[in-house]
């Protein structure tokens, strides 16, 4: 269902509650309780579930020409430094809640079983702990 996929790209995420509205505006009546799982047995490329928190200021500078642009740039670089593979280093950090205040909506939303990842932009305004990991690029 090409469909969600462009409704989620656009920044219009796809709920429940949202889906069930359109399909009152389409053919008049409510759905059942359980039509949703219904279209989700149907349609086996579109799951539930909830995305994560992405910052607007992130999601900006992440896109495809970047990402391609950030990789040639690297090969550039390997390739004119002789740097072998085991000299390259991933890093990555996860930044936790620390203490109380708001948790994620419990809302979830259609999303395409075809993109493994998938973001709702939220505000990143929170004390967090960070948690970083280290990964060498030949294992």
């Amino acid at each position: 269902m090409e469909w969600i996929a462009h409704l989620n790209a656009c920044g219009n995420a796809v709920s429940k509650q949202t889906i069930c509205k359109k399909v009152f505006m389409l053919v008049g009546k409510h759905p059942g309780k359980n039509w949703i799982y219904h279209f989700l047995a149907r349609h086996p490329d579109i799951k539930l579930g909830r995305p994560s928190g992405l910052d607007p200021k992130r999601a900006q500078s992440f896109n495809r020409k970047t990402v391609e642009d950030h990789f040639t740039l690297l090969g550039v670089l390997m390739d004119k430094y002789e740097i072998p593979w085991e000299n390259v280093y991933n890093m990555d950090e996860k930044g936790c809640q620390h203490g109380g205040g708001c948790g994620q909506s419990r809302l979830k939303y259609l999303l395409s079983h075809k993109r493994h990842t998938h973001h709702k932009l939220r505000s990143s305004n929170l004390e967090l702990v960070t948690i970083v990991e280290c990964v060498c690029a030949n294992g």
